[in-house]
């Protein structure tokens, strides 16, 4: 039987970082573009990420819909080449 480990994520230390709150933005416009949603980002709450084929993020983003702030999760690969795919988005 062949042994998998699993792929851990670690914490992202600081999600004031400028980087990772413009991930949270990306995905909240993504999926604003994909669902014809309206939401406003307001801020990434909470991070972690792997390392694998470039960085796979998992953020919760916090977000206002008509007037209503709820919690979202957003899983966010960053490539090698610096392009961002938005990989799925939800809410908490």
């Amino acid at each position: 039987m062949a042994h998998t480990q699993a792929i851990r994520w670690t914490k992202v230390e600081d999600v004031e970082e400028k980087h990772i709150q413009e991930l949270g933005e990306y995905a909240v416009e993504e999926q604003n573009k994909k669902e014809n949603w309206n939401l406003a980002f307001e801020k990434v709450s909470m991070g972690w990420f792997q390392h694998l084929a470039g960085n796979i993020y998992k953020l919760h983003i916090k977000a206002d819909l008509a007037g209503t702030s709820g919690d979202y999760e957003a899983i966010v690969w960053k490539k090698h080449n610096q392009c961002n795919e938005l990989m799925s988005f939800q809410e908490l």
